[in-house]
């Protein structure tokens, strides 16, 4: 991209002021910052897309555990439950679950436990 990026400034410059050539640069390096951080924070989506479907699949291989009454979202490896479980053995059941899948650093468990 940098290769491609050099020739097109020289063609650009040709017949440009010192101050528009300074100006399509600065441009150019703002437009390559905004583009690389658009990547980042795509990058980091999808992680936290693939680490909760990773989540939900454990639940649901999970005995006891019904998965349609829990869900997970995931943010830089903080893992947050929500729904329901039917007894406290099940709600451990589903945090030792969700502790033990890769890239979970934290669990925020805000399942009700009915009674």
């Amino acid at each position: 991209m940098i290769f491609l990026a050099i020739p097109t400034l020289a063609a650009v410059f040709a017949g440009c002021t010192p101050q528009q050539q300074q100006q399509t640069q600065n441009s150019t390096q703002q437009a390559t910052q905004v583009a690389q951080k658009d990547a980042s924070v795509a990058a980091k989506d999808v992680s936290d897309t693939a680490l909760a479907v990773r989540v939900d699949a454990a639940l649901a291989a999970e005995s006891g555990v019904n998965a349609f009454h829990v869900k997970s979202t995931a943010s830089n490896g903080v893992v947050t439950l929500t729904g329901t479980a039917p007894n406290p053995t099940i709600d451990r059941t589903i945090l030792d679950t969700v502790r033990a899948v890769p890239g979970v650093k934290r669990v925020v468990n805000q399942i009700v436990v009915q009674r």
